[in-house]
């Protein structure tokens, strides 16, 4: 008996390491788009960096469930809305920093089949070209057309993160929220 237990707890123990060894490590999204009538989205989850096993990630799909809610009960105001809004910005923007874009590449071409909406569409875009140029792996190629409507491209991104990154950002926003109640 004591040995199963010991073997037991041994087991649980490597797959605790495991499994906290694999938060700790490099991990991979890669995403692909493309539009040209229809639109077309793999994305790739790569555990382990570029050289683990990739997941295809699909969205959708999913149907809704009828809810069993009774519909005459009146719903509860939200508690803590207030302090979710605030604290849900920063939360963004330390998740963000926790994220390192390794490839980010956009092509693709406009056009509303008006001269003027389009030249004023592509003034819209033109920025984001200027903001690409200060990434390093960065490509944002749009032409525009002038004498159609066309809206077709393809874009492919590849992002790179450390789970255990997010958790102090996550931490510090369920801090903000609930308080100091544990």
């Amino acid at each position: 008996m004591a040995v199963a237990l010991t073997v037991i707890l041994w087991a649980f123990l490597f797959v605790l390491v495991a499994a906290l060894a694999a938060l700790a490590v490099p991990w991979r999204v890669e995403i692909s788009a493309q539009m040209s009538g229809d639109v077309a989205f793999i994305a790739t989850l790569r555990p382990f960096g570029a050289k683990g096993p990739a997941i295809p990630l699909r969205g959708g799909g999913a149907k809704k469930q009828a809810s069993t809610k009774d519909p005459k009960r009146p719903k509860r105001p939200a508690r803590g809305g207030q302090r979710v809004a605030v604290a849900l910005p920063r939360l963004l923007l330390d998740v963000l920093g926790c994220f390192r874009i390794d490839l980010l590449r956009v092509e693709g071409r406009i056009g509303t089949g008006d001269p003027a909406e389009t030249g004023q569409l592509y003034g819209y875009l033109s920025p984001l070209a200027a903001c690409a140029g200060a990434l390093p792996r960065a490509e944002f190629q749009v032409v525009p057309v002038f004498d159609r409507a066309v809206f077709e491209g393809q874009a492919r991104a590849v992002v790179t993160f450390v789970p255990f990154r997010l958790l102090p950002p996550l931490w510090r926003f369920a801090r903000r929220v609930w308080g100091p109640v544990w």
